[in-house]
């Protein structure tokens, strides 16, 4: 959030259409994750839930919601402090667009999906 604050300016920047939807995105991004996982856990303190896949609310639609929110929510961030990137005066501020993708590459690529694809499977068949 700090790339959203100018150094530079002297004036409170007003609002623009990318504040809008990179606010949008992080709000349903967060509601999401929080939303998923508060399902799942309740889910899971019943007993006879134990040995069974999550299927309520979120997870009805979706294997893994809260990856889903997980990344809405940082690609929202990214959205709202393009408003402020000045490529072509500071170049290396497009850097901030690592964060989104870092956070994408790893759900979908390293720890996060795989690894929950791979204890389901065992858990609970393919």
């Amino acid at each position: 959030m700090l790339i959203n604050s100018p150094r530079t300016a002297s004036v409170a920047p007003s609002v623009v259409k990318l504040d809008v939807v990179g606010t949008v995105a992080f709000v349903i991004g967060l509601s999401c994750e929080t939303a998923a996982d508060l399902q799942k856990f309740q889910y899971r303190t019943e007993p006879q839930n134990a040995r069974h896949w999550c299927d309520i609310g979120l997870w009805k639609y979706s294997r893994h919601p809260n990856y889903f929110g997980e990344t809405l929510l940082w690609w929202g961030m990214f959205i709202l402090s393009c408003s402020v990137l000045r490529p072509s005066v500071r170049p290396l501020e497009m850097l901030a667009i690592l964060s989104p993708l870092f956070t994408t590459g790893t759900i979908l690529f390293l720890s996060g999906m795989p690894l929950r694809e791979h204890s389901a499977d065992q858990r609970f068949g393919s």
